[in-house]
């Protein structure tokens, strides 16, 4: 098992070896908040109305400990300017177990067992997440002119190994996602230039931004934040949320399960990264 803090600008403290270990932790720890209304007159319990996820706050206790008072001291300087430096940027650094994260600030830091004259203390850290969930990324790339590995299930269409005069095979803009999830996901798509009005059909649900791609720029749609952005090849970014097409949710979860996936193949490739997101990460 991993268990490490990346901070928003790339710096990892490992938490699983030395001169950092984990002691104890809570961060496995979860709760949903609800509001409900209760019964009237006799009649006992009520409606709950709401289940949802607030700012959440855990903590965890790790060792930190190194064989020369040189290098203990460098090592808890380094875990405080690393945590310290996402809460002064305002930027949530991760917290992770294996390939499961946590967006998070470690905000509070408490010393235990600590002398002066020792190369060891305890330090009971505080974590606050403005969305306490463990997220799993899972990216799927479908290449223009069907030059990727999109089309992994093919046993419901039918080729015969002999002259027929029609061939029952899978459309080339046909693919297929499994969503192994056990709900429907947020998810990022990056669709890459050159196309016009790129468009994915998920499922029977259009996916269509109406805009120009030029080669070297990309388009991002991401659910989670309801952006639309596109990166073009000068450096530049320009917002088209309003060019969306409005007729049809942009920023509608991916079903979990096995899903179908219609595009131009002829005309532009994309990724799609699902955002599997849940209380605790994947018991392993």
């Amino acid at each position: 098992m991993k268990i490490y803090y990346k901070s928003n600008s790339g710096e990892i403290l490992n938490l699983m070896e030395w001169p950092y270990k984990i002691r104890e932790s809570e961060f496995l720890n979860h709760e949903w908040t609800y509001t409900g209304k209760e019964n009237t007159g006799n009649k006992s319990g009520g409606k709950i109305t709401a289940i949802r996820k607030k700012i959440a706050k855990t903590k965890m206790i790790i060792d930190i400990f190194a064989m020369s008072k040189q290098e203990y001291i460098s090592a808890v300087d380094y875990f405080l300017q690393v945590i310290e430096k996402d809460i002064l940027n305002e930027t949530p650094g991760r917290l992770y177990v294996d390939d499961c994260y946590y967006t998070c600030y470690i905000y509070g830091s408490e010393k235990k067992e600590w002398e002066r004259m020792t190369t060891y203390l305890q330090n009971e850290l505080k974590i606050v997440s403005p969305y306490p969930f463990w997220c799993r990324e899972v990216t799927r790339s479908f290449l223009k002119n069907n030059e990727s590995a999109s089309h992994e299930n093919t046993e419901e269409f039918l080729y015969y190994p002999f002259g027929y005069p029609y061939r029952y095979s899978m459309p080339r803009n046909l693919a297929f996602l499994q969503n192994d999830h056990y709900a429907a996901c947020d998810f990022k798509m990056t669709i890459y230039g050159p196309c016009t009005n790129p468009s994915i059909m998920v499922n029977g649900h259009v996916y269509e931004v109406l805009t120009v791609l030029y080669k070297g720029d990309y388009l991002v749609i991401d659910s989670r934040d309801n952006t639309v952005i596109q990166y073009k090849n000068d450096g530049t970014t320009e917002n088209k949320f309003n060019f969306r097409n409005k007729y049809s949710g942009l920023f509608e979860k991916i079903p979990n399960g096995r899903c179908s996936i219609l595009w131009n193949i002829e005309a532009f490739g994309f990724d799609l990264t699902l955002f599997q997101e849940r209380s605790e990460p994947k018991w392993t």
